[in-house]
């Protein structure tokens, strides 16, 4: 399960238990804390679930800017001399057949 379903089924819990809190009707200190509490709970993990959201969106738009810069040219790749891009793709290749032996 991923750690943003794990969290939305924790604050579910949470705001069940806080819904459970409010309909006793019973004020004491423990209980006033424990309000406050779990509000803060919820506050974190809807902090947390934004954040992480947002992080996952930038990293989806960095790709995709660095995709697109490749595919048009104006990457890295596109400024080494063609001895380097030989060079850079006979070491991919080595990494590669290491990696089907390392399967097998």
């Amino acid at each position: 399960m991923k750690k943003t379903k794990k969290l939305n089924n924790c604050r579910d819990l949470l705001e069940q238990s806080l819904s459970i809190i409010y309909s006793t009707m019973i004020e004491s200190h423990q209980i006033v804390n424990a309000k406050k509490q779990i509000k803060k709970a919820i506050e974190n993990i809807d902090n947390f679930i934004i954040h992480k959201e947002s992080i996952n969106k930038t990293n989806a738009n960095l790709y995709n800017n660095w995709w697109g810069n490749i595919e048009s040219g104006l990457g890295k790749a596109s400024k080494l001399s063609d001895e380097n891009k030989l060079k850079y793709l006979e070491e991919i290749e080595k990494l590669i057949e290491n990696e089907k032996e390392n399967k097998k």
